[in-house]
C-alpha cells in the first residue's frame, strides 16, 4: 500500500478536499462558512 500512498505526488492514489479558506487561521464562529471547491477521489478530480 505504501506504493500508491502517503504522499502527494504522480502516479499515486489521494483522497483531499480543496477548501476556500485557511481553516486554521479563521475565527471558529466562521469555520462552518468554508465551503468545499474541489474533491479529489483516487487520484481524480469529482467536481
Amino acid at each position: 500500500m505504501d506504493a500508491v500512498t502517503g504522499t502527494l505526488e504522480v502516479g499515486k492514489s489521494a483522497d483531499f478536499i480543496l477548501v476556500d479558506r485557511d481553516v486554521f487561521s479563521v475565527p471558529v464562529a466562521e469555520i462552518h462558512l468554508t465551503q468545499v471547491r474541489e474533491t479529489w477521489f483516487a487520484g481524480e478530480r469529482m467536481n
